[in-house]
């Protein structure tokens, strides 16, 4: 038996849906469902475009990070990550750095495919924080243990990194 809101959305999702979406089977190849933000209302678009808050974040660095960097938090400053060098640092890394706008401020994937290719990964296959900070297909045997995400095509990583670790002995 559905719940009253399922009766609600049932009857009224038709009812609000301002574009054309296939009553049965799929939507056209290369098309998504966005919602607009407003009440029940979706539109069909070919592409998402643009940064989204929640995935791509800017933050302050070091003038030393770079691109395809693995980062954390800093734990003394707000709005800053630091480069995980050593996987043995304070915080658990949070995302990549896809763009560096100045020297000191960059663009951090925090959940979503990473454009960046590395070396020695395995597609299906979780993504580790290895012990030099980068990213790594076998499993640190020091520092900290942190799943970075999974590799999803040919050394790229779709990054949804683990906040909890494991400190492996010896650190």
């Amino acid at each position: 038996m559905a719940t009253l809101f399922q009766e609600f959305v049932n009857r009224e999702l038709p009812k609000r849906l301002w574009i054309e979406v296939p009553g049965t089977g799929n939507l056209e190849s290369g098309k998504y469902l966005r919602t607009t933000g407003t009440g029940l209302q979706v539109e069909l678009v070919t592409t998402v475009t643009g940064e989204i808050a929640e995935l791509i974040k800017t933050f302050n660095c070091a003038s030393s990070a770079a691109v395809d960097d693995v980062v954390f938090h800093s734990n003394s400053a707000t709005e800053t990550v630091v480069v995980n060098s050593d996987n043995k640092d304070i915080g658990p890394s949070i995302g990549i750095i896809t763009n560096k706008p100045t020297s000191t401020t960059c663009k951090v994937l925090l959940y979503g495919s990473c454009s960046a290719t590395f070396s020695g990964l395995t597609v299906g296959k979780k993504v580790y924080v290895s012990s030099s900070g980068v990213p790594t297909a076998t499993l640190p045997t020091t520092g900290y243990v942190q799943v970075l995400g999974m590799c999803y095509e040919n050394n790229k990583i779709f990054v949804n990194p683990t906040i909890e670790r494991i400190k492996r002995n010896p650190f």
